[in-house]
Parts: structure tokens; C-alpha cells; sequence
């Protein structure tokens, strides 16, 4: 492997901002890796979860340059035995610990190359001890299997997929989609893991839907996927899709505080037939 100039190295983490972690991380991989350029994508993913790290990752990487390296440190209660590992993935790699998050990064896509780093030590500080050790040697030249060996796959994380269900709703027939709350952004919207796919298999000719939304499953009913919030008046919930995925905001409020609906908890469509007339939902970002 030659030796490499002028890589980026992006750092997704738990660590928040308040700590000296941040500080130890980008100080030794300025002395290790010089001519990188370091990225911060996030360090504010809740402790522990993988899920949103993996969510946030997934919906930025592809917007880097090829080759782009992305480091992923966040803790977990993964087994001792899980390995520390090198995927690539449509010309991008990505270093983590095999505690799941590859399979929620990937989406069931087969990575072009799965490499378990070879003997790493034991360590609370995987990034310091491990992750930056291996990229200064990639960086130098050294080839990636005199310091990794070839695995086969990745480990599984058991998430909750979108089930579909008919159910009889005041005497009608309803086609239901229940999926979860992936992800809540400052402005506090809801992505969801209803993907447009099954979205519009599931809807046959319903041009409008109810949502069900938080623990204790609030009830929306007369919703319409959006494509301008030009036309949507302020406190109305907003759903679109942004990468395929279904989002649910309120026009200059906070979809999840107004609504309900926290990360991991259940979010329902349900859709009654009707006529169709049109349905905008190219909505873009």
C-alpha cells in the first residue's frame, strides 16, 4: 500500500464536547498522521448508542471524498471477543469496534473488504491505543494484511425492522406499518425506519394516513406526505422522506416534544383505502 497524502479522517463518538478526549485524540493524530485532515461528523450520539451512530454515519459519509477513513468510538457493552475491525464499503472504510454498528451502517449491503485488526491490546481507549496506531502505519505505506487478517462477515444487530399488519379500524379494513424512532435531531424531528419502499407498497391507494407516534401512541390523523413547507402552516406536522426514510416535524416546532416520540420507541402508520388522487412525496434534501 503506498503511501498516503492528503486523507481525511472523520471521528464519530459519544464523548460529547466537555471532556479532554476530543483533545487527546486529534493531538496524537496530528503527530502520528500530520497530513491528514481531521473531520468531527459528531461526538454528541448518546452514550452508548450504536443506533444513532450508525444513523447519523450512514446519512453522511457518502458526501466525503472516496477513500475517506471513518473512525467510529462509541461505547458499549459489546462481548470481550468482539473484534476491532476495517470494513470497506463503496470505496470508503471505516474502523469500529464489531459490536453491530456495521450491520446497522451497511443495511444488509455486502462491504467490498472485512479485515480484523490483528492482536490489538487491551484498552478503555480504543481510539488512542488502536484506531490511530493502525492508521498512521495505512498512512505510511504499510499493507493492510501485515496488520489485519480477512473475516467474513459482521456481527448482526438484532434491530426492530418495519412489520406490516391489517387491522379493523371502526369497521374498516387498515393496512398498519409499525416502525421505530431511529433518530431525533436538534430540532427535534423524527426520523423514523419506515422506508418510502415499504411506504408505498403498504399504501396502495390511501392518499392519506394516521400517525401513531410515542409510548403511548398519539393519534394524527389526515396526514399527507409534504414536498414544500411553504404551504404548511406553522405548529401543522410535516412528513417527508429525507434518504428514503420516513421524517415526521411540526413547521417551527418540536415534532418530538409536541408529539411524543423518543429514540427506540414505536411509531405506527396506518392507512385507510380510498381514492387516489396524487401523492407528493419527492420531497429532497
Amino acid at each position: 500500500m503506498a503511501k498516503k497524502e492528503n486523507q481525511i479522517i472523520t471521528i464519530t463518538s459519544d464523548w460529547g464536547l466537555k471532556g479532554y478526549y476530543l483533545a487527546v485524540v486529534k493531538g496524537q493524530l496530528l503527530s502520528c498522521c500530520p497530513e491528514a485532515t481531521v473531520v468531527d461528523i459528531s461526538h454528541s450520539i448518546q452514550p452508548f448508542n450504536t443506533s444513532e451512530a450508525a444513523f447519523v454515519l450512514r446519512n453522511s459519509f457518502l458526501h466525503f471524498p472516496k477513500n475517506t477513513w471513518h473512525v467510529i468510538e462509541v461505547s458499549t457493552d459489546t462481548p470481550s471477543d468482539a473484534a476491532y475491525l476495517i470494513v470497506n464499503h463503496r470505496e470508503h472504510f471505516f474502523i469500529g469496534r464489531d459490536d453491530g454498528i456495521f450491520s446497522l451502517l451497511l443495511e444488509d449491503n455486502t462491504p467490498d473488504g472485512i479485515f480484523a485488526i490483528n492482536d490489538p491490546p487491551e484498552t478503555l481507549f480504543p481510539m488512542r491505543d488502536i484506531y490511530i496506531p493502525v492508521l498512521a502505519q495505512l498512512f505510511q505505506g504499510v499493507d493492510i494484511h501485515n496488520i489485519a487478517r480477512p473475516v467474513p462477515s459482521v456481527r448482526k444487530w438484532m434491530s426492530l425492522t418495519p412489520i406490516v399488519f391489517k387491522s379493523v379500524v371502526e369497521g374498516k379494513t387498515a393496512d398498519i406499518i409499525k416502525g421505530q424512532v431511529v433518530y431525533v435531531d436538534n430540532y427535534e424531528n423524527i426520523f423514523t425506519n419506515i422506508h418510502r419502499t415499504v411506504f408505498d407498497e403498504t399504501r396502495h391507494d390511501a392518499t392519506r394516513f394516521t400517525l401513531y407516534v410515542g409510548g403511548g401512541y398519539s393519534r394524527y390523523p389526515g396526514l399527507k406526505i409534504s414536498n414544500n413547507f411553504q404551504k404548511v402552516r406553522d405548529g401543522d406536522i410535516v412528513t417527508f422522506f429525507v434518504n428514503d426514510y420516513l421524517v415526521v416535524a411540526v413547521k417551527h416546532g418540536a415534532a418530538a416534544g409536541l408529539l411524543g416520540g423518543n429514540e427506540g420507541e414505536d411509531v405506527m402508520v396506518e392507512f385507510q383505502m380510498e381514492k387516489i388522487v396524487s401523492l407528493q412525496d419527492d420531497f429532497k434534501i
